[in-house]
């Protein structure tokens, strides 16, 4: 068997340029406001000891990332009147983000994984049954268009339980597009809206993703075949679809391809929980996009993110002092989480 190929060599120049950019960044980003519009979903990780540690994730992460790193989001989902929606809010109400919650008689999604030692195992992903009402989608569509002369930026994370739909899109989009300078999204899970997804100027999906949601599902389509038809197809500006451990590919709306290699085993990141680098990656580039940092700062922005996610267990928001521990690396421990795990709510 071939061994596998190694990451390029990093120099010393390499790292002095990403320190660099993380310097210019923060000043950069600083009060910026961005809409995240998604849904919410409860990240809970549970010990060997029986012990849970919980975070706000999904579009709930994105806008904690964002408000860690100096931001000023909005939060437009849907809350269920539960007890772990009620958790949720106090987590987010503890990182300082504006939410703007429509209500919803569904059950507010919850994802568990088990820890042991540095193993974790996922319980199967609850997806969304039925679409949400018209009356939903109207209130959250209001909620966006409200806001739409005050903001840098919307994010669309779509995790396939009804904040995002086609319908919504369909009617914001026309009216985000003139006055928001930038558009980007992501998308999770088979009933993701990616097709309607248009005139973004960034798409972060990963390759899975985009072959279960693209025009052309086979498996044998080359990625690049599948990647500049679908920049062309939705008018975007950028797509980075990420390759698991190989880094990403960016393709752009004037035909350029551009490798991009992970980052993570570049700065030869140690692998805690990969869950939540695609949402990292997604906040921090859209951060550079809308602070004039240019699309290859920005999406190295959102790869330096993602590899500081990886290197953490929990999907917890992340501060500046994150991302530079992956540039200039100092002894961690996975043992502990993150400052911002919060204690499971009683059942």
């Amino acid at each position: 068997m071939a061994d596998a190929p190694r990451p390029p060599r990093l120099s010393d120049a390499t790292r002095h340029d990403d320190a660099t950019l993380l310097a210019r960044a923060v000043p950069a980003v600083e009060g910026r406001r961005i809409a995240v519009v998604g849904d919410v979903i409860l990240d809970c990780y549970r010990s060997d000891g029986g012990r849970s540690h919980c975070f706000p994730g999904g579009a709930g992460v994105i806008a904690g990332h964002l408000r860690r790193l100096g931001a000023q989001p909005v939060l437009v989902t849907q809350l269920a009147n539960d007890g772990n929606a009620r958790q949720l809010r106090r987590g987010l109400d503890d990182l300082g983000i504006e939410v703007h919650a429509v209500p919803t008689d569904a059950a507010q999604p919850v994802r568990t994984r088990r820890v042991q030692g540095h193993r974790i195992t996922a319980t199967p992903r609850q997806e969304l049954i039925e679409s949400p009402p018209p009356v939903t989608t109207g209130r959250i569509a209001g909620a966006i268009t409200e806001r739409r002369l005050d903001l840098d930026a919307v994010i669309f994370a779509d995790f396939g339980h009804g904040t995002v739909t086609p319908e919504l899109l369909d009617g914001v989009l026309p009216i985000l597009r003139p006055s928001t300078p930038v558009l980007t999204g992501d998308v999770s899970g088979p009933r993701a809206s990616l097709l309607a997804m248009r005139k973004f100027d960034l798409l972060t999906p990963t390759e899975r993703e985009l072959r279960r949601l693209s025009p052309s599902p086979s498996p044998l389509t080359p990625l690049d075949a599948l990647g500049r038809r679908l920049v062309t197809e939705l008018d975007l500006k950028h797509l980075l679809v990420t390759r698991d451990a190989s880094g990403c590919v960016r393709y752009s709306s004037n035909g350029t391809k551009r490798e991009q290699p992970s980052l993570a085993s570049m700065y030869q990141t140690r692998v805690f929980d990969e869950v939540g680098a695609g949402d990292a990656l997604l906040a921090a580039a859209t951060l550079g996009l809308c602070s004039g940092l240019g699309i290859r700062s920005s999406v190295r922005l959102g790869q330096i993110a993602a590899a500081a996610a990886i290197a953490q267990i929990g999907n917890a928001a992340m501060g500046w002092e994150r991302l530079h521990r992956v540039i200039a690396p100092q002894a961690t421990s996975a043992a502990s989480y993150p400052a911002q795990a919060a204690s499971m709510p009683a059942a």
